[in-house]
């Protein structure tokens, strides 16, 4: 299908809206079936009911059932491109009427219609706007606040018309306001902090005349050197030399010596010691972190909550003799070194365990929520952690409810939301992946009287984002209570997958520890020097299938890699099924 206008009339499910097609003078035009677009992903954030859209992409035609039961035949249009329209006088009525809560059709075409009514939007004159017939005050504030400004249609305007997502729109007028256009101009390079990518940004920087080497420009490119580098290696610290390395690989080698001084200037860095440095945002949220954990750490027992009461004359005595006790009623039963983490853990209002896998780390937290169970009963305990894998994993190994930090955060962060109990347990599980801004997002909502505890392994699973949390929790010189279970519990001593695992995580390879693929019967750890995708396929098949087995690779490409051993495997067991259309994924066949 070539170029056509549309309304967007209703939200159906993902990236999927119902549409009204518009013709050139504003008015719907007809048609024998109904019409949906799939947006593109990108322009999701812009895609609001009665905002119009130039759409382009392929048509096809779906079927589905209404709410009545009744099967509707409609054309779906899978939208490679689509560009955002101002909302002319013909079409503003509807997303007026749409948009803002009490104005229906009637008011919502005298506000169209009324001369100027930007500017008195603009200026917030709640009492002119009041004098558009069946307007009120809460009618004129609630349009004031949900307008889409001038500012934000430029915004987005000048966006497309660079080649620049216009998903962008919202956040550039959040930051800047109506100066946006003005302030892009000037330095483009500040794209570079909403992820745009380096080459992008360069195009329209030459053709405004700015150069990389201008002093603006080069606050903003270190900061986002600074942050890719960040991005890699976990830390938010860079040093000196990788800075510059990274400013010559974009900007070339004629890069100002004191670039990074430069930067740090323009508030886009900061010094950090005589490490390197930091971008500005990243260090701000890690001084509020540390100043947060200290504070969690610092907490006597029994402050922050008359609940938390129970802390004060806590004794070591007191949690052995619980852990005696449970151990008559629960069927299984703590080894030396993992009782003694058990108490040290719960005596800790702030605490760490590591391990590697298979030392008993779930076994461990299952016993401290017994004991807690018993200290402080009715607590509150949230188990949390990045993923919404592990959070499900979490579930099932403890029997309590777990969820992402993204759900708590979203269930108990703003306006309206409620908040956390005043005393509770936090439990973060696959602790080594939470980065900084997740912590940081954490203890917004944290009361000041809870206690936190992680469970990780500092040598798997690294941040999703920069900050080495865990890593530097459980350093020696931190006053935080930690615990490291050292002895494998899942393997046997035997075990060849034990002894190849951790000459791994010392360095080496243990090559004794496998068993060479002819003798692949024998042992647990086999090794294939020269292996083959159709013999790959063999193990997984012998090891279950899809119902029991799963093959791990460290990489996403190549004839290893996860995209290509996929699409073989799925060729051999998906029965010549045909492609599947998913409408919401915005555009995919999925096989």
């Amino acid at each position: 299908m070539g170029l056509i206008t549309v309304q967007v009339k209703a939200h159906r499910v993902g990236a999927l809206y119902s549409v009204l097609p518009i013709g050139g003078d504003g008015s719907v035009l007809a048609r024998k079936r109904g019409l949906a677009v799939s947006f593109p992903q990108s322009t999701l954030d812009e895609v609001e009911v009665g905002t119009v859209w130039v759409v382009s992409g392929i048509t096809t035609q779906i079927q589905h059932r209404t709410a009545k039961g009744f099967l509707v035949t409609e054309d779906l249009l899978i939208a490679k491109k689509a560009t955002y329209r101002r909302l002319s006088r013909d079409v503003l009525a509807f997303w007026i009427q749409s948009n803002i809560k009490g104005i229906g059709p009637v008011i919502a075409s005298r506000i169209a219609r009324t001369e100027d009514v930007d500017q008195l939007l603009q200026g917030k004159d709640v009492n002119a706007l009041c004098k558009i017939e069946g307007v009120n005050e809460a009618r004129a504030i609630r349009l004031i606040e949900n307008w889409p400004g001038t500012a934000l249609m430029d915004a987005i305007e000048w966006l497309q018309s660079s080649g620049f997502p216009h998903a962008l729109g919202k956040r550039l007028i959040r930051l800047f306001g109506e100066k946006a256009i003005d302030v892009l101009e000037a330095n483009p390079f500040l794209l570079l902090s909403f992820g745009v990518q380096f080459e992008e940004v360069s195009k329209i920087a030459r053709s405004k005349g700015v150069e990389p080497t201008s002093t603006d420009a080069l606050g903003a490119i270190a900061a986002h050197v600074a942050w890719c580098v960040s991005s890699r290696s976990g830390s938010i610290g860079v040093e000196r030399a990788e800075l510059m390395d990274g400013l010559r690989s974009l900007i070339g080698e004629n890069v100002p010596d004191d670039a990074p001084e430069v930067a740090v200037r323009q508030g886009g860095l900061v010094a950090v010691g005589n490490f390197g440095f930091a971008t500005y945002g990243a260090a701000s949220i890690e001084k509020e972190v540390a100043q947060s954990m200290a504070e969690a750490i610092r907490r006597k027992p029994g402050d922050g909550a008359l609940l938390a009461s129970w802390e004060v004359g806590l004794t070591e005595n007191r949690v052995q003799s619980l852990i005696n006790d449970l151990e008559a009623e629960l069927p299984f039963s703590l080894y030396d070194e993992q009782r003694l983490v058990v108490v040290q853990s719960v005596l800790s209002a702030v605490a760490c365990i590591t391990g590697g896998a298979g030392t008993g780390k779930t076994t461990i937290l299952r016993w401290i929520l017994h004991v807690y169970e018993k200290l402080a009963p009715g607590m509150a305990v949230y188990q949390v952690a990045l993923s919404g894998r592990a959070a499900r994993r979490m579930n099932e190994s403890t029997g309590r409810e777990a969820s992402t930090i993204a759900r708590l955060v979203g269930d108990h962060l703003g306006e309206g939301k409620p908040r956390l109990p005043e005393h509770l347990l936090l439990v973060i599980d696959e602790a080594s992946m939470v980065d900084l801004l997740s912590m940081f997002k954490l203890f917004a909502v944290l009361p000041k009287a809870a206690r936190i505890l992680f469970v990780g392994d500092s040598q798997q699973l690294p941040p999703v984002g920069p900050g080495l949390v865990f890593h530097s929790l459980i350093k020696p010189s931190t006053p935080v209570s930690v615990s490291t279970l050292s002895q494998v519990r899942r393997q046997g001593e035997a075990s060849g997958i034990l002894k190849f695992a951790t000459s791994i995580r010392h360095g080496r390879i243990d090559w004794a520890a496998t068993v060479p693929y002819l003798k692949a019967k024998d042992g647990d750890c086999h090794f294939d020097g020269r292996p083959d995708q159709e013999r790959l396929f063999n193990y997984w098949q012998g090891g279950g299938g899809a119902e029991m087995s799963i093959v791990l690779t460290p990489v996403r490409d190549g004839e290893f890699g996860v995209d290509e051993l996929n699409a073989s495997f799925q060729a051999k067991v998906g029965h010549d099924r045909p492609a599947l259309i998913w409408p919401e994924c915005g555009s995919a066949r999925i096989q």
